[in-house]
């Protein structure tokens, strides 16, 4: 199959389609990964400045202190995220009520949090110096009260989360791909179809054609080059076929022109031997048998000139004459 030009063509725009389709959906999976991940680093660090705020209001005790935990336990019910409030030097003395009561108390490395309480947002996707037992994704923001920095917050979120949503947007797509694929395919297989069959078809008419069938004609299905092709194609095929006839009657007018004269030099013998003519009639006859014998002659160098005329390598040497007298 694939040594037909049908198959080529299968074979050539499948993997095309198939290594575009493939290009393109690792692309847009990554480029939606990498967006999903913006945004949620996005929606964590905005929801870090709407804490560090409501820090600020309960320190001027624009609300109080169950209030402030009910939002921060809001917050982590809504971002899936554990929340800690980190003093100057480090140590956890809050967090949200759905994070582990463990963490308060614990002090982080100057190299955690280092960067926030230079007045960094910092994000990053990992273990947390594996503090976690889950990849997670860290967003850090500096706890500003009064244009000073007091601490940081800490918004930790589980990266299956993202990963969840994800895969059902990777199902999404490659799913897609699988569709646009099997559609490719069969808009290939017509495509290809329409393609070789015209060629196809002109294989078997030539295959007639060289035993002397001339009748059958290629379907011209386009305007396109193929089109163009099949019309020459039956083009050519029609002059091949006056070209045939012409011979034919060629052969039918050279057999009868050549069968007049032996007919007469037979019939002439033939009345010498069996006495028909009588022998003091021989050199009359024998005159009209050297007249035809001189007009085959001339007829066959006729026929030679003819046929040297069909070869390329004849050099013609025209000559001016006088068309009356010819």
């Amino acid at each position: 199959m694939f040594k037909t030009l049908f198959g080529k063509l299968m074979r050539t725009y499948f993997i095309i389609i198939a290594i575009t389709l493939i290009m393109l959906g690792f692309s847009l999976s990554q480029i939606l990964h990498n967006y999903y991940f913006s945004q949620e680093q996005k929606q964590l660090i905005d929801e870090g400045m709407k804490i560090n705020d409501m820090v600020v209001q309960y320190t001027l005790g624009a609300i109080d202190e169950q209030r402030f935990y009910q939002e921060i336990d809001a917050i982590d019910r809504f971002l899936n995220a554990k929340i800690w409030f980190v003093d100057r030097v480090g140590i956890i003395w809050a967090s949200s009520s759905g994070t582990d009561g463990s963490w308060e108390g614990q002090k982080l490395t100057k190299k955690e949090f280092k960067q926030v309480m230079e007045g960094d947002i910092i994000t990053k996707i990992g273990r947390f110096s594996q503090r976690f037992t889950v990849p997670m994704i860290t967003v850090g923001v500096p706890l500003s009260i009064n244009g000073r920095i007091n601490g940081a917050i800490f918004l930790h979120s589980p990266v299956y989360e993202v990963n969840n949503t994800l895969k059902n947007v990777y199902k999404m797509i490659w799913v897609s791909a699988l569709i646009s694929l099997v559609i490719a395919i069969l808009m290939l297989y017509f495509t290809s179809k329409r393609i070789s069959k015209p060629l196809k078809e002109m294989s078997t008419i030539a295959k007639d054609m060289s035993k002397g069938r001339f009748d059958k004609k290629v379907s011209i299905y386009s305007d396109d080059e193929i089109g163009q092709l099949s019309q020459s194609f039956n083009y050519m095929a029609r002059e091949l076929e006056n070209l045939e006839n012409m011979r034919k009657s060629f052969v039918e007018n050279v057999s009868h022109e050549l069968k007049s004269p032996l007919t007469s030099i037979n019939g002439f013998i033939e009345g010498m031997i069996d006495g028909t003519i009588p022998r003091e009639e021989f050199d009359k006859y024998l005159g009209l048998v050297s007249k035809e014998i001189k007009r085959l002659s001339k007829m066959t160098k006729e026929l030679l000139e003819l046929s040297q005329l069909e070869n390329p390598s004849m050099v013609i040497k025209p000559s001016p004459f006088d068309i009356n007298e010819l």
